[in-house]
């Protein structure tokens, strides 16, 4: 049920080493009906990693695509 009686908040800390990051939405009447959060951690990259990260990232997602359409083939010949 979502109308405009929905409160959202977030909530995050300072940026360091470690991230925090919480969503949640409040309705006066539900109370607390939905929290997501995320933790990350800081990691050293290169721009050299952040290069090849990118340019492999069409490649992984055309892998990806192609390997689901060879489980539907494989699931419509069987």
């Amino acid at each position: 049920m979502q109308d405009m009686l929905e409160n959202w908040s977030m909530r995050t800390n300072a940026p360091g080493d470690n991230i925090f990051v919480t969503f949640s939405v409040r309705h006066p009447k539900l109370g607390d009906y939905f929290t997501a959060s995320l933790t990350g951690k800081r990691i050293s990259s290169s721009a050299a990693d952040l290069a090849l990260f990118f340019w492999l990232m069409p490649h992984n997602v055309a892998l990806a695509i192609y390997w689901e359409v060879s489980a539907l083939a494989w699931l419509w010949i069987i």
